[in-house]
């Protein structure tokens, strides 16, 4: 998690990069003696299940949406390239 959090922090949110890491910052925070949500918030990123059953406040991406933006820009690098077989 990089630099100690400390009470100090109070209020400052730590960034999960996914939701299923969350629970483990979390037990990690609790563990040194802060309070989540008191001292720290957790935030995940993901929108998986396990957010809702942990309560854990979570960022909802499209992936889908995502994924079709990446297929179409894809494709038209393909379509406007000039391919020629050596």
């Amino acid at each position: 998690m990089g630099r100690r959090p400390t009470s100090r922090s109070r209020g400052q949110p730590i960034y999960a990069w996914a939701d299923e890491y969350a629970p483990g910052a979390v037990r990690t925070l609790r563990r040194a003696g802060l309070d989540v949500p008191g001292d720290l918030s957790v935030i995940g990123v993901d929108d998986h299940p396990l957010a809702e059953l942990t309560d854990l406040s979570t960022v909802r991406q499209p992936v889908r949406e995502q994924g079709v933006l990446a297929g179409q820009m894809l494709l038209g690098c393909f379509a406007t390239t000039r391919w020629t077989v050596a």
